[in-house]
């Protein structure tokens, strides 16, 4: 397609920040303890500190 890939980045990165948010809001949610064989954040922080770490990467993207 073209284009200069270093342009791309930043968009690239916020795509992947906004999935992050939505994942650890999810896990929350339906109460999941482990993604990808690992603890899930609000389960080593907490639901306080998962929230606000989630929404941190929101206000990222």
């Amino acid at each position: 397609m073209g284009g200069d890939p270093a342009q791309a980045l930043p968009a690239a990165a916020a795509v992947e920040i906004l999935h992050n948010f939505s994942l650890v809001h999810d896990d929350i949610e339906d109460g999941d303890e482990t993604r990808r064989h690992r603890p899930t954040v609000w389960k080593l922080w907490g639901v306080p500190q998962a929230i606000n770490a989630g929404d941190a990467m929101f206000a990222l993207a």
